[in-house]
Formats: structure tokens, sequence, C-alpha cells
């Protein structure tokens, strides 16, 4: 067979904006801003067609987007929108949209404020039961698409500012840093049976869109809320009980097809390398994940007859991968068996990181290919590695039991997976996506043995 060869660059990350924690109350939280001013700015969306007014309104959804990163987060300790509601206020909805509408925001405000649009959004609330608008620069990008009229009734939520509470002859206005996806009936055969799946325990879909922009890139805070939401539906996810079966993939899929894949729910054989306890510290996390701790299995993938050859720069000879490549596993909790094998390796002591050699099958939802540094590629003529990451919803024990003559091509395996721990280096592939976690990542970079570079 004709070997193929696939090259992959590897893309330098942005750096993430500072975010602000905020109360209920987020007057305080937008410069510039009183409750007036919020009101008076928020007369906008009654005649979005005013040039003259959308300056002032862009300049509150800026403060809006710079402080949503905390009430976003933790939108569950959001108020439910009420009567009671004040301007200023940071609520919560949930309803269907009825109606989008896009303006041009001026070049000039554009460049500075790093968004080029406003949505005005018409949302029929669920509770209270009525009409309202929401004012953001970013929606999920399926709802601007020629072929998804915005007339589908797309399921939302929303956490924004109170600007203004609605009146006899003007409805209630929130500006929000964006609206969640929430797909129902209504999408199907728009998005992929997967996708549904994870909406209907309450994924924001919308976060795919991040996710993809951000594909061979680290991991960062802007993860944060997809990375750890998935954990937690995964976990929770029963396949047996689905009307989807995984597709099996491979590492060459992984890596060739890896935007189309993202969110997809796939099953991949693999040979464990390394297990690691992966401790949790920020609050918003923690709720997303439900739990204070995730698990990351490195692991390795087969390629098959395919090359990988990872370019870094024009004329650079790059570094090729063949037959074996890395693929990073996270998991709430382990299966029993992984358990067993850590404790034995334990000798009863607690650990942290433990090598475990032994073949799995995941059935998991792909995340997307991230990437991070490693002595592989230091020693390579530098560069980051990057690779697969999957979160696991079930693990499966696909090792030989003993005495089996099939058992005999482990050993390829086990070489393979000692050269691989080269590959995955000095970033053990904790994924701190949030903000004040770096000073922990280092601390736990520095543990690990060097023996196991």
């Amino acid at each position: 067979m004709t070997r193929r060869i696939v090259a992959l660059f590897v893309i330098v990350a942005a750096v993430s904006s500072p975010r602000f924690a905020i109360a209920n109350q987020a007057i305080d939280r937008l410069s510039g801003f009183d409750a007036d001013r919020v009101t008076t700015a928020a007369s906008w969306v009654d005649n979005p067609a005013d040039m003259g007014q959308i300056a002032e309104v862009a300049k509150l959804v800026y403060q809006v987007n710079r402080a949503a990163g905390t009430f976003s987060l933790l939108s569950n300790n959001a108020s439910p929108l009420s009567s009671s509601s004040v301007v200023g206020e940071v609520v919560r909805i949930r309803g269907r949209v009825t109606k989008i509408d896009r303006i041009a925001v001026p070049a000039t405000l554009a460049e500075v404020l790093e968004f080029s649009a406003l949505y005005r959004v018409e949302v029929q609330a669920e509770e209270p039961a009525k009409s309202l608008v929401i004012i953001a620069s970013r929606v999920p990008r399926a709802w601007t698409q020629k072929d998804s009229p915005a007339n589908l009734g797309f399921a939302t939520a929303a956490t924004g500012v109170l600007s203004r509470s609605a009146t006899a002859t003007t409805p209630t206005v929130i500006v929000a840093e964006s609206l969640a996806w929430l797909a129902g009936p209504e999408a199907a055969g728009a998005v992929p049976t997967d996708w549904l799946l994870l909406s209907e325990r309450g994924f924001d879909l919308s976060l795919f869109d991040g996710v993809k922009d951000r594909n061979r890139q680290p991991l960062k805070t802007d993860d944060a809320a997809a990375f750890y939401s998935l954990l937690r539906i995964a976990d929770e996810f029963d396949g047996t009980q689905a009307s989807i079966q995984p597709a099996t993939e491979s590492a060459d899929k992984m890596l060739r097809d890896s935007v189309s894949l993202v969110g997809r729910y796939v099953r991949v054989p693999l040979q464990t390398v390394r297990v690691t306890k992966v401790m949790v510290t920020q609050p918003g996390s923690r709720e997303r994940l439900g739990g204070d701790h995730y698990w990351q299995i490195d692991a390795i993938g087969d390629l098959g007859n395919t090359i990988i050859k990872i370019e870094r720069s024009a004329g650079d000879e790059g570094v090729t991968f063949e037959n074996r490549y890395p693929v990073s596993v996270v998991a709430k909790r382990l299966p029993e068996f992984l358990t067993r094998q850590i404790n034995a390796a334990a000798g009863g002591t607690e650990i942290d990181v433990a090598m475990v050699a032994t073949q799995v099958v995941v059935d998991g939802f792909f995340f997307r290919l991230w990437s991070y540094d490693s002595d592989f590629m230091d020693r390579n003529g530098g560069g980051k590695q990057f690779g697969p990451l999957l979160i696991a919803s079930q693990m499966v024990d696909a090792e030989p039991p003993p005495g089996d003559t099939i058992g005999v091509s482990r050993l390829g395996w086990y070489v393979a997976g000692v050269m691989i721990l080269g590959i995955f280096g000095v970033a053990i592939s904790s994924i701190r996506a949030a903000r004040g976690e770096a000073a922990e990542k280092r601390q736990q970079r520095a543990t690990i043995p060097k023996t196991f570079d």
C-alpha cells in the first residue's frame, strides 16, 4: 500500500485576555458606565439603524465582554430574570430565538473594540414568558449561515447584564458576551447526532466554534467552559443507551480530519503509557466538572501505513512519525481495571503519576488537536508537539489474556510506549484551562520524574 505523508503545522497560541470577578451587580465592573448610561445605551435596540447610537452601545458591549469571564463561567449563580431585577444586575434567561439582526460596527471602532458587528437577537423567554432583546458581539456561527434561517426557533440561554427593564412600549434588554446554543429537534439534520446528544445533556454547542478555531494550539483559558463541561457529561454518558454508536477512528484520521471531528463520539484502540491525576483548583472549573480532579492517560495510537510529518518552518526537514503517534485521553474517573493496575504499581501507596502499559478501547468525544512542549521536539530542533485529545466516556480493557498468542504483538506496543514517553516529554499535558493555575502547572511539571521524560 502506498504510504501517505500528512504535513501538519503548529499554530502559535494567542494570549488570553484577563478576566474579572464580579458579583450579581455588575455596574462597578463596567468602566465609565453607571445605571443611567447603561439604560440609555440600551435604547439602541429600538432603532438599530441609527448609527449615531451604535458607538455607545458597542462600548457597553465591550465592557460587558471584558467582565463576562466569571459570571458566564458561574452562570448558575446569576439571578433568573424577574420583575424585581434591576439595571446592572447579572441575570440569566432561557428561551427561543425569534429574530437575529447583524449590524456592522464602523471600522475605526471595530479596530479598538475587537469585534466587527453587533447582534440584536429577539428571544421569546420561557420564564417570565415574554419577548426580550439580547445584544451581543457573538452568536453561534451556525445561526448566521445562509441555510439556517433565524425563524427556526433556536433554543438558547444567556447570562448577561440587565440594561433596560421592560415598559408598556419597549422590551427588556440584556447585554451578554454571547448566546448559548441548546439545539433541539429543530436542528435535526443540520448538526451531527453526536452534538444533539450533548445538547440534550445541557452542553452549549456554540462552544465548539472556539474549540475549532483553536485547533492545534495549546490549551488555554478559553477552552475551560467546553473542556470541563464535556468531562462531566462524558462521565455521565451511557453509550449503551444512546441512539448512536461511536465511529472507530485511527490516530491518522484524527490528525487529518481534526476540525470535522470536534465533538464527535468516537471509538479509538490505544496502548496506555502513563496515567496522571490532575487537580483542578479554580472554583468555576470545579463547578463545571462537578469535582476537584480528573485523570489524564498518555497513550499511543496506531498510524497504520501513514507517515506523519510536522513541519515547523519553510525549508525545515521537520519531524517524522511512523507506526505510532501520541494520543491524550482525559476522564473524570478511571475504570476499575486501570485503578487496580495503578494500585498494584504503587504497592498500596497513593500516587499521582503511574506507568501503566495496557491495551484499551476508548469511547469518548474528540476535543481537538492540542500542542505542548516536549523533550522529544527539543531534541529534534524545537517546536511544539501536538496530538489528539479525547474526553473519555468509557474505557474497555482490551489486553489479551496471559498465554494468548495474539499477546505476542504487545511487545511492539511496549517498546513504542517507552519511546513515546520522550514525546510527551516535559509537559505532562496537564490542562490548565483556567486563569490562575499557571503556578500550579509549573509545580506539577517540576515533580514529574525525569526518568519518565
